[in-house]
């Protein structure tokens, strides 16, 4: 348990005349009394040693036999609330504990007062031991005293006070939308709530407040944001509580990419810098294409702390590829350094994993003699593949063949696994960058037709679109679209068309530029994403 950053006064009552975080603060030789949890007890014969607790931190209390309250203590169950009262003494400078708050001080009991006496617990509180998910959600009270869950619930709190600050002070305006609202298709099921004043008609619960918002803006509110509840009825995800789950929601006016860039960039790096405990890579952040993303990570959400990148093939490496058997439209390599030290099973388990995938794995170990199949390849490819990628001797070369689809999500696991195998990737940190100029529609699988892209809604018009990601799969993983659709409300004109950035994330981060072409006031959409619809369309 630590104690919190910011000291809160709090008045004396009958129960406590101090909190225990705050407890230092008072002479060694006061009286003091404190109110709170009995966290562990350790009992040595003639001396027993209680671990008060309350939500500030935890103190460690001493009753020695003969004490009017040693009886007491002995048949005191642990988590039992009590009020204890005695003398604060200094630690011997052998017994102090640094890991406490309070581990220099202890309290000299004289008084317990049982408040309410703890029956058997269904699992240890003290301690971070492995419990069921069912036994923790049946016993919910107690598993919010657990160290772990409440410094989790503290630091949601503490992330969406920093939140606010931020947005505060960017000139944004806090926004509360109705819950209780009209059907707004939004890619899930709505969650429905009949109403009783209307027989056989039902409320809907908000996916995200994305026509509220809207009215905002239009009414000249310029900048919004909220911590906004969203209610989706879909199955659970990795990375999502099923049903609902909050995200910071912000809405803008004469904005365009960069501004978004400029506006977003202080507020992660600052809550991600002062809450978490990683290293956070400072704005700006790096700005990859899709294009990019897919050819050099194999992946529309790059992981920077991996250094691996793939490479292309140049066309007359290729042919020569060609004339020897290795047969593939899409052409990918990636050299891992080091790499000669893994095992001959290490590389047929990534050959047999691509070729389950429907591609073709090929490898070159550059030693003195060269291994792989690519061993038995001509020089002149084996040479052109070592100055390709600049090749020293204990380096090995992945080259990757098949369609593209297939390759690429080989390719991904790939460079991953390579990466893991020879411990490149960078530890205790966070690598941000913005993913831009997403595809409005991607080639079907079965024709030559477009189809739009899974992370485009539908669209009346072209617009370019950005995405967000982290490069920690545990934490911020957000997606931006700037998209233009038809609203169906009657709040918005039917005729009237909006453009907006909006990010989804893993946490919850949420955040859109609204333009509106009915209203002249806003500011134009991003460039068009060009090359990727046809002309008709895209006028």
């Amino acid at each position: 348990m630590t104690s919190p950053s910011r000291t809160v006064s709090v008045p004396s009552s009958p129960y406590r005349s101090h909190r225990v975080g705050d407890v230092s603060n008072a002479a060694a030789g006061a009286r003091v009394r404190l109110a709170g949890w009995v966290h562990r007890k350790r009992s040595l014969g003639s001396v027993i040693f209680l671990e008060l607790r309350d939500g500030t931190g935890v103190v460690q209390c001493v009753l020695e036999q003969g004490a009017a309250a040693f009886e007491v203590a002995e048949q005191l169950p642990l988590e039992s609330v009590v009020s204890v009262a005695g003398a604060l003494a200094l630690r011997a400078e052998r017994a102090r504990n640094p890991r406490l708050a309070t581990g220099e001080i202890e309290i000299h009991l004289d008084a317990i007062e049982v408040l309410s006496r703890a029956a058997q617990l269904p699992f240890p509180i003290h301690e971070d031991s492995p419990v069921p998910e069912e036994l923790r959600l049946r016993h919910r009270y107690l598993d919010l005293r657990r160290a772990r869950t409440r410094q989790n619930v503290l630091l949601r709190a503490r992330v969406i006070a920093r939140l606010r600050e931020l947005m505060a002070a960017g000139g944004f305006v806090e926004f509360q939308t109705p819950i209780l609202t009209a059907s707004s298709p939004e890619g899930a099921r709505d969650f429905l709530v009949p109403s009783r004043v209307h027989p056989g008609k039902c409320y809907a619960l908000p996916q995200a407040p994305q026509q509220f918002k809207q009215l905002l803006m239009v009414a000249g509110f310029e900048r919004y944001f909220q911590i906004a509840p969203c209610f989706r009825d879909e199955d659970a995800r990795a990375d999502r509580s099923p049903g609902e789950f909050y995200q910071l929601d912000i809405e803008m006016a004469f904005a365009d990419e960069q501004a978004i860039f400029a506006m977003i960039e202080p507020v992660l790096y600052s809550v991600f810098a002062e809450l978490g405990q990683r290293q956070v890579s400072a704005p700006p952040f790096p700005r990859i294409t899709y294009r990019e993303a897919l050819e050099r990570y194999a992946s529309d959400k790059p992981d920077l702390r991996n250094p691996l990148v793939f490479s292309s093939v140049p066309a007359d490496l290729a042919a020569s590829l060609l004339a020897e058997g290795l047969a593939g439209s899409t052409w990918r390599v990636l050299l891992a350094p080091g790499a000669a030290r893994l095992s001959r099973r290490f590389f047929e388990e990534r050959a047999n994993a691509m070729r389950q995938a429907g591609g073709e794995l090929v490898w070159l170990i550059c030693s003195e003699p060269e291994r792989g199949p690519l061993a038995r390849s001509s020089a002149a490819v084996r040479n052109g593949l070592r100055q390709l990628l600049s090749a020293a001797t204990g380096d090995a070369i992945f080259l990757l063949a098949g369609s593209a689809g297939r390759v690429q999500r080989a390719a991904s696991e790939l460079r991953g696994t390579v990466a893991t195998a020879l411990e490149l990737v960078q530890s205790g940190c966070h690598r941000f960058c913005w993913v831009v100029d997403f595809p409005m529609y991607e080639q079907a699988a079965s024709s030559s037709a477009t189809t739009p892209s899974p992370c485009r809604r539908a669209a009346s018009k072209p617009c370019a679109a950005t995405r967000y990601r982290s490069s920690h799969t545990s934490t911020i993983s957000c997606v931006t679209a700037s998209s233009c659709r038809a609203e169906r409300s009657a709040i918005i004109a039917p005729t009237s068309c909006s453009r907006r950035f909006e990010s989804l994330a893993t946490t919850r981060l949420r955040w859109s530029a609204a333009s509106a072409e009915c209203c002249p006031h806003f500011a134009t959409a991003p460039r068009r994403t060009a090359g990727l619809l046809p002309a008709s369309i895209a006028s």
